[in-house]
């Protein structure tokens, strides 16, 4: 198992909070290139899309370009809340993110499984 290393100075805050219209903001490093900073807006917290993939993402208007995916997304006082993982096609802005409370909860059971199967 590699090592996951978390930068200690990364706040990481509650998807559960977030509100359509909240401010939010990313620094990514889209295609290994410079760094890229965006603003943007929540806007649907609880995203679903019925008989697609996208289900519990949170929807996020905010600038992405190609490679941006992994990028953290953060609240107006710098926690993380979100995960950008997509952009739809066409889309103007629209992109999603991995609530990072869901992302927390599934890193905590794939650790688990890791424990068990090193035992």
């Amino acid at each position: 198992m590699s090592d996951i290393r978390v930068d200690p100075r990364m706040k990481i805050g509650t998807s559960a909070k977030l509100l359509i219209g909240d401010a939010i903001f990313s620094v990514g490093f889209p295609i290994g290139g410079d760094r890229f900073a965006s603003t943007g807006i929540v806007g649907n917290p609880r995203y679903s899309a019925p008989g697609t993939r996208w289900d519990n993402y949170v929807g996020l208007n905010i600038q992405g370009q190609p490679g941006s995916s992994g990028t953290n997304i953060v609240n107006e006082v710098g926690e993380v809340v979100s995960i950008l993982v997509a952009g739809a096609r066409g889309g103007d802005n629209l992109h999603l993110g991995t609530p990072i409370d869901l992302f927390l909860a599934q890193l905590e059971k794939a650790l688990e499984r890791q424990q068990r199967k090193a035992k």
